[in-house]
């Protein structure tokens, strides 16, 4: 589970958590950025184009291509396999922390933070033949996140290792000086911050859903945007990768199997 005590400090995810910071062999010289590393003489020219796609439910996303690859813009809210079977939800803290098959949940059972934030699912969703992802896509493996990060952090040089994350975060935040609609209290938002704030420059749109502790409880919203990838770490642990609204890094860590976190489908 994500310790409490460590919340103001850096959210990590677990006790156990084995932090793997992103590194690149392409290192930035960021004298004279911010910590969103922006200055007067650098921008970020990409065009945000959406693609859609929808699930089995019907749910519909919108789609970002970066570099390569093409990803879901929001998190994925659907509630049955991409075969149509179904997968478990409102399951009780007991039946959470307990179960061995695939579940979801979405924040306290709250219909406006699931259309906010999108769904939780524990890792025996990822870990499914059946897909839960849209017929074409799939849940993305470590490598598809270190391709993407070392993509932006190689193609501008206003991105470093440092700020990559704050660049794929929404930039709707409690107190944002990007101002207008990014200056906001409503959900989906992250929770201000006196040195990093999203600037969403690529459509990405991160938003900080939490996560569902592997006790049952709920953890985290407007602090951290919680991700799953296909990659077991160990007999009960699988890596994920992680956005926080004090730190402008794109980090993977470790995470019991019971835990609820979110996911964002790539495609084949």
């Amino acid at each position: 589970m994500i310790p409490k005590n460590q919340l103001s400090t850096y959210l990590i995810f677990i006790v156990s958590v084995i932090m793997l910071i992103f590194s690149t062999s392409c290192e930035k010289d960021d004298d004279g950025d911010d910590q969103n590393g922006k200055n007067g003489d650098k921008e970020i020219d990409f065009q945000i184009d959406y693609g859609n796609v929808s699930d089995i439910d019907g749910n519909d996303y919108k789609t970002i291509v970066i570099g390569s690859q093409e990803w879901m813009a929001e998190n994925l809210r659907v509630t049955r396999y991409n075969n149509g079977d179904s997968i478990t939800g409102d399951l009780t803290d007991n039946e959470w922390s307990s179960t061995t098959e695939g579940a979801y949940a979405f924040w306290e059972n709250d219909t406006e933070m699931l259309q906010a934030y999108g769904m939780f699912y524990n890792w025996h969703v990822v870990d499914d033949s059946r897909n839960v992802c849209p017929s074409g896509w799939r849940v993305p493996n470590q490598y598809d996140v270190e391709q993407l990060s070392e993509y932006l952090i190689n193609t501008y040089q206003v991105i470093s290792s440092n700020n990559v994350g704050n660049y794929l975060k929404s930039c709707r935040q409690q107190g944002s000086p990007l101002g207008g609609d990014c200056d906001t209290q409503e959900h989906p938002v992250w929770n201000g911050h006196s040195d990093h704030h999203g600037t969403d420059d690529f459509g990405f749109s991160v938003y900080p859903a939490g996560t569902r502790e592997a006790n049952g409880s709920y953890f985290g919203l407007g602090y951290a945007g919680l991700y799953w990838t296909t990659n077991e770490l160990s007999s009960s642990e699988s890596i994920g990768f992680a956005l926080f609204h004090e730190s402008g890094n794109l980090d993977m860590g470790s995470e019991v199997f019971n835990a609820g976190f979110c996911i964002r489908c790539i495609k084949d």
